[in-house]
């Protein structure tokens, strides 16, 4: 919305004072509701985060990381050895 409305005014017949008004009063409440998420949301998140990303969790998420994409380059170089049909 933040690039869809300012885009469909700057499309109308809205004078240039006019929507730098609008587009300000829009900003500033994309602004709050924003920072009032953060600030409900951010110590919850924060805990999460500490919870799951332990060095265990860190572990099994690189080594699924590094076979699958050690799956993808084996797909890939025998899909490109195969002659064209």
């Amino acid at each position: 919305m933040r690039i869809v409305g300012p885009v469909a005014i700057s499309l109308s017949q809205m004078k240039s004072r006019t929507f730098l008004i609008f587009n300000l009063f829009t900003a500033l409440a994309w602004a709050i509701a924003g920072v009032s998420l953060g600030w409900l949301f951010g110590p919850q998140l924060a805990h999460f985060i500490r919870g799951w990303f332990t060095p265990q969790h860190m572990a099994i998420t690189g080594a699924v990381a590094a076979a699958l994409l050690g799956g993808l380059f084996i797909w890939r170089a025998r899909r490109a050895a195969q002659p064209p049909s």
